[in-house]
């Protein structure tokens, strides 16, 4: 299946499928540090099968390699610096480009899974399915995929939300460990619900919109 990118696209997906099939199981992933723990000789490996020219896969090695960081506290900072060995940058035009690139591969295979479908927007990759099968496919390879390609993932961050009322709340395990059941899951900033009513998300938004912490000190101007 193509990976449907938009919360709105997503939703939909959702929506149809619950329709058809009365039950759907979603599945969300946290790399841990992901930016942060992207190999730089695993990428530029990458880089090469997509036929793009050495010159090119030369300029992204001099922009990864010779990197250094400090640590700054307060306005001391400390004179000694290491090397960067790993990652992307955060920040730059290039840095989501290359770990999509990255990643490209585990989107590829997960799209040979029957009745699989993925939703990927940059390191925030989730897959749901009406059947479970095809869902703890999806969840083995992720997880296999993650151990060879040094991406590991922070597995008590994984999320599972069991839609629809006729949901057999099937359970699903992650390197042999059972995935928790979620109440809510923030995806891309939204909290999801298995009713898909966001009522938590509505509820939150309008509690921080209304609290006096976004007028301290209010004062009274008396005419």
């Amino acid at each position: 299946m193509i990976p449907h990118n938009s919360l709105v696209q997503v939703v939909t997906n959702y929506k149809i499928i619950l329709k058809t099939h009365g039950s759907l199981d979603v599945v969300f992933f946290d790399f841990r540090k992901a930016f942060d723990q992207v190999p730089h000789n695993l990428l530029l490996n990458k880089l090469a099968l997509f036929d793009i020219p050495p010159l090119f896969i030369s300029w992204f090695s001099d922009f990864l390699t010779s990197r250094s960081f400090s640590v700054k506290v307060n306005s001391t900072t400390d004179p000694s610096s290491a090397l960067i060995h790993s990652g992307v940058p955060q920040g730059s035009v290039a840095g989501p480009l290359l770990f999509l690139l990255y990643i490209n591969d585990l989107l590829i295979s997960l799209q040979s899974i029957p009745y699989l479908y993925i939703a990927a927007y940059a390191d925030d990759i989730k897959i749901y399915s009406h059947l479970p099968s095809s869902l703890q496919a999806g969840i083995d390879l992720v997880s296999d995929w993650a151990v060879s390609n040094d991406l590991p993932l922070a597995h008590s961050k994984t999320g599972l939300l069991h839609l629809g009322s006729l949901n057999p709340s099937h359970r699903f395990h992650i390197v042999g460990s059972p995935i928790l059941d979620s109440h809510s899951v923030r995806d891309l900033g939204i909290l999801f619900e298995p009713d898909l009513k966001f009522s938590a998300h509505i509820i939150k938004s309008v509690s921080i919109s209304s609290s006096s912490s976004l007028f301290p000190n209010p004062q009274i101007l008396q005419v």
